[in-house]
């Protein structure tokens, strides 16, 4: 995934690549899963990672990597 986003691509759309509101504005996310599709992943088979562009280079800032409820603390949900 990260390859695609510094070869300034979009990433396939299993991965939920979105940006971010409130103290995450101006970052985004996608999730990294091993759950089938339309089955509701856990904090043990959904990672997400937070990361941030900046100007028109990609500087890719990983800043947190976790489930979910481990990052937004069921505020998002």
């Amino acid at each position: 995934m990260i390859d695609i986003l510094i070869d300034g691509e979009k990433l396939p759309d299993e991965y939920d690549d979105h940006e971010l509101q409130r103290k995450f504005q101006g970052y985004r996310e996608f999730h990294i899963r091993d759950t089938p599709k339309g089955i509701r992943a856990s904090e043990k088979n959904d990672v997400i990672v937070i990361y941030k562009k900046q100007r028109k280079r990609l500087i890719l800032i990983g800043v947190r990597v976790g489930s979910h409820d481990k990052l937004f603390k069921n505020k998002h949900k």
